[in-house]
């Protein structure tokens, strides 16, 4: 790596590895070959100014998506390695980020305490927001339930909200949770993960909702 890194995502249909590095806004690029035991190489640098913040990847429509530190998402052409949109998405502090691939919804978290939902498939047209807890980091969404979990580390909350079908959201429930508990992640139809970093543990919780 050539300076300190953050996300790391595997994108399939370049077979490649994006990083992020946040401290020299841009993501480092490694191409990656069928032999696993030769290394990667390093094949790029994409500039991301105010970022980048956050990285998912698209196959669908071959895009990732990444946000600036502060109010707006960038939609990325994986294959040309460049910035063909960037969208306003409404947060003080842009930080999590998750995507339905299927219905084309990305979701961002706002680190102020907010979800929105952006239409990758509109232009990144606004679909949809509701109220979480504050110091909101790493979000995720489960498709089957078309659930989505904010952990929450300023207020100590854990959100779960409804995505319908127009990507307009709801809050089902908040429940506590704990202190700088800014993490999290699903398995699909189970448990939610939220970490609990002051303990060096994970607490498992259950949705209960249908």
């Amino acid at each position: 790596m050539a300076s300190g890194f953050d996300y790391i995502r595997f994108v399939e249909p370049t077979r490649e590895v994006w990083m992020t590095e946040p401290d020299d806004e841009r993501i480092e690029i490694f191409t990656v070959g069928s032999d696993a035991r030769k290394a990667p190489d390093h094949a790029a640098y994409l500039a991301t100014p105010g970022g980048p913040e956050s990285l998912v990847v698209d196959r669908t429509r071959g895009r990732a998506y990444t946000h600036q530190w502060n109010g707006a998402t960038y939609s990325i052409d994986i294959h040309t390695r460049t910035i063909v949109e960037t969208w306003p998405n409404g947060c003080s502090g842009s930080r999590g980020i998750a995507l339905d691939e299927a219905r084309g919804f990305l979701f961002v978290g706002c680190r102020e305490g907010r979800a929105v939902t952006l239409d990758v498939t509109a232009g990144g047209q606004k679909r949809g927001q509701a109220a979480t807890g504050t110091g909101v980091d790493i979000i995720d969404y489960d498709a089957q339930r078309h659930h989505l979990y904010f952990p929450a580390g300023g207020s100590a909350t854990l959100t779960i909200l409804q995505v319908a079908l127009d990507g307009s959201l709801t809050v089902l429930g908040t429940r506590p949770s704990v202190e700088h508990g800014h993490c999290g992640a699903v398995l699909p139809g189970g448990p939610v993960l939220v970490c609990d970093p002051d303990n060096g543990q994970l607490l498992v919780e259950e949705d209960p909702f249908p």
